[in-house]
This record gives C-alpha cells, structure tokens and sequence, in this order.
C-alpha cells in the first residue's frame, strides 16, 4: 500500500513537470558475515520498496538482540557515505535540500550513496562498493574519485531505521577551487541546497558540527571516525573537551 501510494504521488509530480524521484534498482542487505574478511550479502530491490520500508514499527525495534547483522524480518540498506578531502587541506559539508526522500534538512559529508545496478556485475555477483564511492563522487560533486584512494574505516548502522552505512575518506588530487567548479557541473547537485569547504582539522571540523545542526546519523560517526583516522583519537578527543562537545555525540550511528 505504501509503495503504490509513492509511486502515485511521483508520477503526479512527474506529469507536473515538478521535481520527481525515480525508482532505480537497487539492493536490499540481508546478512553480514565476519571473519578475515567482511562479506555482505544482498538481494534486488528498487528504490521505492526501500522508502515503503523506511518507518518500521518500534515493537519489531525492540525485539532485535543482534544488530551485528541485519534482523530478517525488518528492510535493511546500505549507504556509502565518504568525506572528502581536497590536496590543499579542506572538506565539503554539506546540507541535505528539501527535495531528498531521506534526512532534508539535515548537514552531512561530501557522499551519500547508495548501490545500485550499475555496481553490480552480473558475472561475478559481487558489488563494487568501490565503484559505487566512484559514482557518488561524480554524480553528487561532479568530482572523479580514483577507487584505489578509497579509505573504507567503518561500518555501523541506525537504530532507529536499520539503515546500515560504511563510512570512509578519500585524499583527493585537486585542491577546493577545483573541486567547487565541479560541483557546478554534478548532475545530483539538487540533493543538497548548501555546501561549506571547511578546512581538514580537528578544530574546525568540530567548531563547524557544533554550529550546524540538525545531523544525519551516519554524517556524525563519519567526521569523528575520518578526523581519528587523519589525525589521532588523542588530538580529535582533545578538542571536543576544549570545545565541550560529548564525544556521545558521534557514537549513536
């Protein structure tokens, strides 16, 4: 019921020639497996199926003893989510617009994406989530991003949705000037309606999360676990004492 009452609602804004979402396939992740190696595993999907899914029932919440893996009878996705970094030592915050189905309103890091079809070969099976960081950085900042300069650090997921993110940094080859000319040029630049280059420390960075608000989940995790990562938990902990920020803040995915 959902579903159709989204598709009907989109192909009204469509014959409006307003803004519409289109229902691109992509995947649902069913199981997490641990062990040398992090392996997931998915089933197709469409966009809309994951939107119909997007409340969930608190009771079903609440009866999930095991969140190292997505539950089965709950809709689980994964979201690719990335901080950029220019040569010249700079970030990209940005805040989501209103025309996005998830989180408008809200600031988040440089890449918010999530798999689909053209990530996955058909041959092997497996999706290239390094591929898919690829096309985020193209089609949200209308940046190429080399797949070998990739840093995946983390997976986490919200609680609260049973939204699964992998989050990471990539050290990028041209400078802020450069890459605010490719904004201009990306082809999803409508998903965000504001976007800051903040300089890639821990100081800034931080004063900045303390400024803007709201917060996507995984755009919180993100800048704590990228700036550890570039610098060291010590200096980025420092700072949050000096700039009275809880350090909770960026644990709840």
């Amino acid at each position: 019921m959902v579903r159709k009452q989204i598709i009907a609602a989109e192909e009204d804004k469509q014959k409006q020639g307003a803004h519409y979402i289109w229902n691109e396939k992509v995947f649902r992740l069913e199981k997490i497996s641990y062990g040398k190696e992090l392996v997931m595993e998915f089933s197709p999907s469409d966009y809309f199926t994951s939107l119909a899914h997007r409340v969930i029932d608190p009771s079903k919440l609440g009866k999930i003893t095991d969140w190292s893996t997505p539950a089965k009878d709950i809709y689980a996705s994964l979201g690719i989510n990335l901080s950029l970094i220019t040569s010249d030592g700079y970030t990209l915050i940005t805040r989501r617009s209103a025309k996005v189905s998830f989180a408008p309103g809200h600031y988040s890091i440089s890449v918010n994406e999530a798999p689909n079809e053209s990530d996955w070969d058909p041959k092997t099976l497996i999706i290239d989530l390094y591929k898919g960081a690829v096309r985020g950085g193209m089609e949200e900042n209308g940046t190429r991003v080399n797949g070998q300069d990739v840093n995946y650090l983390s997976l986490g997921v919200d609680r609260n949705t049973c939204q699964w993110g992998i989050l990471g940094s990539v050290n990028l080859k041209i400078n802020r000037r450069e890459f605010a000319i490719n904004l201009k040029q990306a082809s999803d630049a409508w998903e965000s309606d504001c976007s800051n280059f903040i300089e890639w420390n821990p100081r800034s960075v931080l004063a900045k999360f303390k400024e803007y608000h709201p917060w996507t989940n995984a755009g919180r995790c993100e800048l704590y676990h990228c700036l550890v990562h570039a610098f060291s938990q010590e200096e980025v902990d420092k700072e949050l004492v000096q700039q009275e920020i809880s350090k909770s803040s960026f644990m709840e995915f």
